[in-house]
């Protein structure tokens, strides 16, 4: 690690972007009781989120909407993480639940780790299938099950949402450029891209990696989630108004993409044309 870090220019402007991805964190698996009982079948599926200490009040509504297993990584600090302990001992909610694994990540760096947090969530899931969520977006009353014996804006758009709303079965649709659906996966997906840290195509990157792989996109019918309403983010605020923050994020997705060409060839060629068409 340390011949690593040695090995990055301090005076690139984009060195903070660049130093994150090698950032070693304090973690702190199940910091609250865990149990897990495994389903008859191989159908069962993990809810994965991941959330910081301003996304708290979420908890409650997720864990009341999807009944099944859950995977969350928090973002926190020491003295956060003893709040936290209060407010899951102090709801009666969360408490009731043991299939809920809570992954502390303790804070270290400026940036928001937003894919590092995924990954320790994916890993930590023990069902054959996972739900890769936002903490923000509120799955529907049921959808647990429905996942269960359904497996087989510009980021959204090939959803299609005009079909969505009149079809009774499922239905495929193609990547498209900064496509970024919420998906359900197997638990051996690809993890996430960790150079994408703060806000900015954390989940693009990852989509496209999927596709590379060839996997399937298959929209079902009947399943939604709602996007709770929210106050902008720290990381956000800082890309919108940080002229240098855009600058390292498209030099990042470059990166990404030549990695792609690298290990996927010619057929990462569509990754690249879109980028330059769009």
């Amino acid at each position: 690690l340390q011949k690593t870090l040695s090995e990055l220019d301090e005076d690139d402007p984009c060195y903070e972007f660049r130093r994150e991805r090698f950032t070693v964190h304090r973690t702190h698996l199940y910091f609250l009781h865990y149990q897990y009982e495994s389903a008859d079948d191989s159908t069962d599926v993990t809810l994965v989120a991941q959330l910081s200490m301003d996304r708290l009040q979420m908890l409650e509504a997720i864990c009341k909407h999807w009944e099944g297993p859950i995977s969350l990584a928090l973002y926190l600090s020491d003295a956060e993480a003893q709040q936290f302990l209060r407010y899951a001992q102090g709801s009666e909610v969360l408490m009731s639940r043991s299939n809920v694994g809570y992954h502390i990540v303790y804070k270290e760096g400026q940036f928001y780790p937003v894919n590092l947090l995924r990954n320790v969530a994916m890993k930590q899931v023990n069902t054959p299938y996972m739900f890769l969520s936002d903490i923000d977006f509120l799955p529907m009353y049921g959808l647990y099950e429905y996942l269960r014996y359904h497996v087989w804006t510009k980021g959204h758009a090939p959803t299609n949402f005009a079909k969505w709303r009149t079809a009774t079965t499922p239905y495929r649709v193609q990547w498209e450029p900064d496509f970024e659906p919420y998906v359900m996966v197997r638990r051996d997906s690809p993890e996430y891209d960790r150079r994408f840290v703060g806000f900015g195509w954390n989940k693009v990157a990852h989509v496209m990696e999927l596709d590379a792989q060839e996997y399937e996109f298959v929209v079902l019918p009947n399943a939604y989630m709602i996007h709770m309403p929210h106050a902008p983010s720290f990381d956000i605020t800082k890309f919108r108004s940080n002229k240098q923050y855009r600058v390292c994020l498209k030099t990042l997705k470059e990166e990404f993409q030549q990695n792609m060409s690298r290990r996927y060839g010619f057929a990462a060629l569509k990754y690249m044309t879109a980028e330059n068409n769009s």
